[in-house]
């Protein structure tokens, strides 16, 4: 599979036609310049063939340390990639974009020329500008309302098919099967600012692939890669820290703010969330409150403390003792020591995580979940409450990962809480669903039954013949007969 890149200077508009090209919001767009620092891929399909498209930071000046590694690894991609889609704002072609495009050319490599913004007066100069230069013909897009999208995609697909006819193979073939190979699950890498995540992504991946500065806020969008191991294939995201919620106040529009909405984003696409807390530091009531929300999303959770290497006045178990006390969340959920630099515990973490995921898909039979809650009653029988003892006729366990079950019994006004959650406890301690958040429903056993009955008895009258000499009656007749008066309290409630 051929790969093309987009290139061009700071705000010209790559994240916004990356966006476009591939149909996914992927990239974010922001009006400050350098938004973009990692590398990201997809895949874009064509009426010719499938490609890979990779966004890469603006080329342009800056004295920061981290747009200067994300600009150099734009560069080193350069060279792995078969063709470059430049991005030019033709409402400010600068001597800047000159440089760029003739650095571009003495590549050798095929050059499709996006000129963005087509609807100022000014681009017309830029186009004929370019023209005489002798830069491959402009195609006019405006990325921000998906205006010649599809002709920027039909010029990549005429510069990959003259690769294909000189006999020219793609220079990395491999990333485009990565990206078109299905995966088993979702690991989504989560915490504050600057607790080591990206370090861990690296770690995982054996590779450089999320870019690591000690600057809090160096990861901005979700970087996505596939980790193997054991049969299994992992898709797993990196993310933007995430600050308490009274510091992102007014910061909705900005660039962290679109951060955190990838984050959250990414979350909601995970399987399973890996909470990096930094070790170093005081536990946090932001990291407890991350915890919450992917308990809340029903999301299993490991809890990787890093940069334990560095921790001397602590011992581990008195350090997770404590952390599970002030983390309610956490108490049944997997906890481990590790370091992203020295690499401990990182296969430990990886397979934790695969343990995790298997465990979400756990079925219960039906006979050996009674079983399960018959010794549980025993083992405590329920306390009256509510005017009468409860009992609990049945469970089963309903479609849906992680677990889901239902228990019917004799009345939910007789079923504390307390024992609610100490039934439920019972379920994730026979088959060691620590961190899998299950749920259990109870239902009143006499209101379902009833409902059955009525459905049953509804279907039954259905097929019913008709008596034997009666005329058929119209069917408007027969709803009004059929339909029964409201009572009092249901006309209260507003029910049909």
């Amino acid at each position: 599979m051929y790969r093309v890149i987009l290139v061009g200077r700071p705000n010209a508009g790559k994240s916004t036609l990356f966006n476009a090209l591939t149909g996914k919001k992927k990239s974010i767009v922001s009006p400050q310049a350098h938004a973009t620092r990692d590398l990201l891929h997809s895949l874009v399909k064509s009426s010719r063939k499938t490609w890979v498209l990779t966004d890469m930071g603006g080329i342009g000046a800056s004295e920061d340390p981290l747009d200067l590694a994300a600009m150099g690894r734009g560069w080193k991609e350069l060279e792995r990639v078969d063709v470059a889609l430049v991005v030019v704002d033709l409402a400010d072609f600068s001597p800047d974009d000159r440089r760029l495009l003739n650095r571009l050319r003495k590549t050798g490599k095929p050059m499709v020329v996006a000129g963005n913004k087509i609807d100022d007066p000014r681009s017309e100069n830029t186009v004929d500008e370019l023209y005489r230069a002798g830069f491959p013909p402009v195609v006019p897009v405006s990325a921000l309302e998906e205006r010649g999208v599809d002709e920027v995609r039909e010029a990549v697909g005429r510069a990959i098919d003259a690769l294909v006819e000189g006999g020219i193979p793609a220079r990395d073939p491999l990333l485009g099967e990565n990206l078109a190979r299905a995966f088993d699950s979702t690991v989504v890498l989560l915490g504050r600012p600057n607790a080591g995540k990206s370090s861990l992504m690296n770690r995982f991946l054996k590779s450089d692939r999320a870019l690591v500065g000690e600057k809090p806020g160096t990861t901005r969008d979700a970087v996505v890669d596939f980790v193997s191991r054991n049969g299994k294939r992992i898709r797993m995201f990196d993310t933007a820290g995430l600050r308490r919620r009274s510091s992102l106040k007014g910061l909705e529009s900005t660039l962290e703010g679109r951060s955190v909405e990838k984050t959250v984003g990414s979350m909601h696409a995970g399987d399973a969330a890996i909470l990096v807390i930094d070790g170093t530091e005081d536990l946090a009531e932001q990291d407890k409150k991350i915890a919450a929300v992917a308990v809340h999303h029903r999301k299993n959770l490991i809890v990787a403390v890093n940069k334990w290497d560095l921790v001397q006045d602590k011992r581990w178990v008195e350090y997770e003792d404590r952390l599970r006390y002030l983390f309610p969340h956490i108490r049944t959920v997997p906890v481990l020591p590790v370091s992203a630099k020295t690499g401990l515990n990182i296969e430990k973490l990886l397979e934790t995580a695969l343990g995790q995921l298997s465990v979400r898909q756990t079925r219960f039979p039906t006979a050996e979940l009674n079983r399960v809650l018959q010794t549980a009653m025993r083992e405590r029988p329920p306390s009256a409450a509510g005017g009468g003892v409860l009992k609990v006729f049945y469970g089963v366990q309903l479609d849906g990962e992680p677990p889901v079950f239902r228990v019917f019994i004799n009345g939910k006004k007789r079923l504390t809480a307390n024992y609610a959650k100490y039934l439920e406890n019972a379920l994730v301690n026979a088959k060691e669903l620590g961190g899998t958040p299950i749920r259990v429903e109870f239902r009143d056993h006499d209101s379902e039954h009833r409902r059955k009955n009525d459905a049953a008895g509804k279907e039954a009258d259905k097929k019913k013949p008709p008596r034997f000499g009666r005329k058929p009656r119209d069917e408007a007749e027969s709803a009004i007969e059929e339909t029964p008066e409201p009572n009092d309290e249901e006309s209260k409630r507003g029910e049909l």
